[in-house]
């Protein structure tokens, strides 16, 4: 049983573009009471020129039958750059804990923001510290090709409550277009510094858009 609520306002601007979003996410799990929490927060994004960013604050406490009391914030900051095809961004992610239960996202693609090795698909007890920065580039017409990107990131991972390190991970994408057909190569390289184990995962995939 849950309650999403979201509220976005356009702040008219002359040379640049900023959004707010206020949202609220009630989340009960009846056979998952460990997960359930209430989560109230704020989103800006705004773009100028080439550069675009984002900044987000949220608490998230207990909600309904979830048997742990707690209190934990959520904020995260991101500032990027394109131009000619060329991309670079900065970006800080910081999901609280006590050392008891950390800030949960259980409806989140965390694949897609802590690391495509998937070691933090659950916050920890202590929290996670995520600050990366990434880079990239895409170009059309590449030969027989339609498009060609290809982009790295970089991640450094820590503890929120504790500062220990837990590790570093390394993404690389690669993705090749032809007509509706797309060719898709990841790679994941996790290095431990005392949080789970080495891992290295490889993805190859197609798709088809209609």
């Amino acid at each position: 049983k849950s309650y999403i609520l979201n509220a976005t306002y356009a702040i008219p601007l002359e040379s640049a573009t900023l959004k707010v979003t206020g949202f609220g996410y009630l989340l009960e799990f009846e056979d998952a009471i460990g997960l359930s929490s209430q989560t109230y927060g704020i989103r800006a994004v705004g773009k100028k020129g080439i550069f675009s960013g984002s900044a987000t604050y949220a608490q998230q406490s207990d909600y309904k039958d979830q048997p742990v009391d707690y209190d934990e914030p959520y904020y995260a900051a991101e500032l990027n750059a394109k131009y000619q095809g060329f991309s670079a961004g900065l970006g800080y992610e910081v999901l609280s804990g006590d050392g008891t239960i950390g800030f949960s996202t259980p409806l989140a693609t965390l694949h897609k923001f802590n690391g495509w090795a998937d070691k933090f698909l659950a916050t920890p007890a202590d929290g996670l510290e995520d600050l990366y920065v990434k880079a990239g580039y895409t170009k059309k017409g590449v030969g027989p090709l339609d498009m060609v990107k290809v982009a790295v990131i970089y991640h450094d991972f820590e503890a929120e409550d504790s500062g220990d390190d837990y590790g570093s991970e390394l993404d690389l994408l690669a993705v090749a277009k032809v007509g509706k057909v797309s060719f898709t190569a990841k790679y994941a390289d996790y290095n431990e510094d005392g949080f789970a184990t080495d891992t290295e995962k490889l993805w190859f995939s197609v798709g088809y858009k209609y």
